[in-house]
């Protein structure tokens, strides 16, 4: 019989977004309880973070933040931290996200990009190259790490929602 929060689980998997963010809003009360890690002990991390990632890419969703959230908890998990940070379309719609200057969940994207650079898979942050964003400076800059500094240092000149305080902790993570 599965438990309530497994049943919340299956709340993430649904088609309609209104009833993703129940169960977003719902799982986000429990990620810090010890339930949430029993669960993700048990090899179901999966479904947690891959329902969030796909609101995460629908800048609509009502779930969004929440779902962010959620995946800033269960980050400190080492299995999930693994998995997260080792997905190259996962790094790429945070990264994407992160530096667009019209995000308004950039802190919490952050915040998540610090979580996810205590792995050792995203030292390859440092050499990973995307698509030049040309309002920055260097606008020919196509290194992530190049991207992240820059709109760090603009902070909220950059995005009017966001002062990127968190990217701190990624760039001293990827310096150790």
């Amino acid at each position: 019989m599965p438990t309530e929060l497994e049943e919340l689980v299956e709340f993430l998997r649904h088609g309609n977004t209104q009833i993703r963010h129940i169960g977003t809003t719902a799982i986000l009360r429990v990620t810090e309880v010890e339930n949430l890690m029993q669960l993700l002990s048990h090899g179901k991390p999966r479904p947690l973070f891959e329902i969030p990632a796909r609101d995460l890419q629908d800048q609509a969703a009502h779930s969004t933040k929440n779902a962010l959230t959620i995946l800033v908890n269960i980050s400190g998990d080492p299995d999930v931290l693994k998995e997260l940070a080792e997905d190259d379309v996962f790094l790429e719609t945070v990264l994407s996200r992160v530096t667009d200057p019209k995000e308004a969940t950039a802190n919490t994207l952050s915040m998540l990009l610090a979580n996810l650079t205590k792995s050792p898979p995203l030292e390859r942050l440092i050499k990973l190259e995307r698509t030049a964003i040309p309002a920055l400076l260097p606008a020919e800059s196509k290194l992530a790490i190049a991207q992240l500094i820059e709109i760090y240092n603009l902070g909220s000149g950059w995005n009017k929602d966001a002062d990127y305080d968190y990217l701190g902790y990624v760039f001293a993570d990827l310096a150790k």
